[in-house]
């Protein structure tokens, strides 16, 4: 274990790998606040939800193109 201190907090904390200085470390408090952070604090839909919404808009996007292709006389 490496003695490192928090880029967050400055707690002095340990982790199990020698840090190079390239990249801020953190301890484990603010390591998992941080983590949820990156997803913006909700959680990512699944794939196949995803598909499901894709699907949905692309649906949407062509009866929104037949009314206006229906008021152009196309």
């Amino acid at each position: 274990m490496h003695k490192v201190t928090c880029a967050d907090c400055g707690k002095e904390t340990e982790v199990p790998f020698r840090p190079d200085g390239s990249k801020p470390v953190y301890c484990r408090e603010c390591y998992m606040k941080r983590k949820g952070s990156f997803r913006g604090g909700e959680r990512r839909a699944r794939p196949e939800r995803a598909n499901s919404m894709v699907m949905d808009l692309i649906e949407e996007i062509r009866a929104d193109v037949k009314a206006i292709k229906e008021k152009i006389g196309a």
